[in-house]
């Protein structure tokens, strides 16, 4: 299997994506949007200039809150297609007041 489809399966577990991760932008875009892959990793990955993974990791379900939040604020369409971001604006109803 290559890196890329190891990237993307959704079988993949959360320490063979943290093993791969950082080898090169392509593999972290898929990695960035894989909800299997661990948050610090996801944190890490958010460090990059690169604005691709940046997206993608607007899209993870599993980004944290905090800084899906201030992702969004560049990619705001990806933050509203993100499945989440429903259950976050049923828990805090002001939450696009309180974004950054």
């Amino acid at each position: 299997m290559t890196l890329e489809k190891e990237a993307a399966n959704r079988e993949t577990t959360p320490e063979r994506l943290k093993e791969i991760a950082f080898q090169s932008n392509e593999i972290d875009i898929i990695i960035a949007a894989n909800s299997k892959t661990p948050k610090d990793v996801l944190e890490k990955l958010a460090q990059s200039d690169n604005n691709e993974i940046k997206k993608a990791l607007t899209t993870n379900a599993n980004t944290p809150t905090e800084l899906l939040l201030k992702l969004g604020e560049y990619f705001p369409k990806e933050l509203l297609a993100n499945p989440v971001f429903n259950l976050m604006l049923l828990a805090n109803p002001n939450l696009l007041g309180d974004m950054p």
